[in-house]
């Protein structure tokens, strides 16, 4: 057996906690990963089936969807009356538009964590029939909401 002094040891342990550490933070990652797409992917799912609780998880006042800032539009709304009904009609419009092009939730493959910075996550999802890609961007930290909803330029899927 090989013997080490406490001076040759703490290398081996500083790389040992290391290494475990690089462990626990992928591990962390892939779980947080899992949840941002299990979000978005229920935030699609309650879009196109034209559920009005899915608006609870928008956040109104910073949404971009399909290259239109909601958000300022919203934040002019006089009051609440005029705001629930802007968010029913969004949710109502997305569900009639995504059936009037013979949507398929079935056509949307490849989830994942496409982005991850300081600021926000983005969510990718590939449309396989139209060959295009969704962008989901909610929040890095603190409560998960829909910020925005976009189709990106080029098809990043394969």
């Amino acid at each position: 057996m090989l013997r080490m002094d406490a001076q040759e040891r703490q290398p081996v342990v500083a790389y040992t906690l290391m290494v475990i550490g690089v462990i626990a933070a992928l591990g962390l990652w892939r779980q947080w990963s899992h949840q941002d797409v299990g979000f978005c992917q229920g935030v699609l799912r309650d879009l196109v089936w034209g559920r009005q609780k899915v608006e609870r998880v928008i956040d109104w006042n910073h949404l971009h969807a399909l290259g239109v800032n909601l958000g300022a539009s919203y934040e002019t709304l006089p009051d609440e009356k005029a705001r629930a009904s802007y968010r029913k009609m969004f949710v109502k419009g997305f569900a009639q538009g995504f059936e009037r092009i013979k949507g398929r939730r079935a056509d949307f493959q490849r989830w994942r964590v496409y982005k991850r910075d300081a600021t926000q996550t983005v969510v990718a999802v590939d449309d396989i029939r139209h060959k295009k890609t969704l962008l989901f961007q909610i929040p890095a930290s603190g409560q998960r909401r829909l910020e925005g909803i976009e189709w990106q330029a080029d098809h990043v899927g394969s």
